[in-house]
């Protein structure tokens, strides 16, 4: 984390599938954060980059993109999430198209002189060296058996399908290690978002 103050901060929030990391994001916009998800930009890039839909059929098949051209995002979930070598490939084509939009985006808050808190909600944030652009990192940590039932919950995998995913994320501990901020997330929302409000007022004085 800096010290010396700026008119803005670029802050990286991540976690592992489940832990409540796109919840934190949302507060944290409530606050008036502007947040960046990029799961969103990377489905964008995956859709809207000839380059890219080139690269993903070429590696995965014509039926990777449904008609008119929207990701089908099943398969692609289906062949990256058990096959570590296909979640390496995909990573190998849309991460750096992913990392240059994060830098062009940082650049134009210059520009345009922004003053506030730029947030980006990345759930690989240093498997991917992403967090080499942030000015400060937060990890949202929950128990592994509090994230397994929230994505069963939400999405209707099974608790093995669910631990296969996590496998593919650096694990929790790591995480901490290299993160400044820590929010545990283990209890209410109410317990996350007063937790994100403090972290949030405490972010903004160092800024000038």
């Amino acid at each position: 984390m800096t010290g010396a103050k700026k008119t803005f901060l670029v802050a990286g929030l991540t976690g592992i599938i489940g832990s409540g990391k796109s919840t934190a994001g949302r507060f944290f916009a409530e606050e008036g954060a502007r947040v960046v998800e990029i799961d969103a930009l990377a489905r964008e890039l995956m859709e809207k980059s000839e380059k890219i839909r080139e690269k993903i059929i070429a590696g995965f098949g014509e039926d990777s993109y449904l008609n008119g051209g929207k990701l089908n995002s099943r398969k692609i979930a289906d062949l990256v999430f058990q096959n570590t070598e296909n979640l390496e490939r995909l990573n190998r084509i849309v991460h750096p198209e992913v990392i240059q939009a994060v830098r062009d985006a940082i650049r134009n808050l210059t520009k345009e002189d922004y003053h506030g808190i730029f947030m980006v909600d990345a759930p690989l944030i240093f498997e991917t060296k992403l967090n080499r652009l942030m000015d400060v990192t937060i990890v949202v940590a929950a128990s592994e058996e509090a994230c397994v039932e929230r994505v069963m919950k939400r999405s209707g995998l099974t608790a093995d399908e669910v631990r296969a995913r996590l496998k593919n994320q650096w694990p929790l501990e790591k995480k901490i290690e290299l993160a400044d901020i820590v929010i545990r997330n283990d209890g209410t929302l109410e317990q996350l978002k007063e937790q994100v409000q403090k972290i949030y007022k405490d972010l903004q004085k160092q800024i000038c």
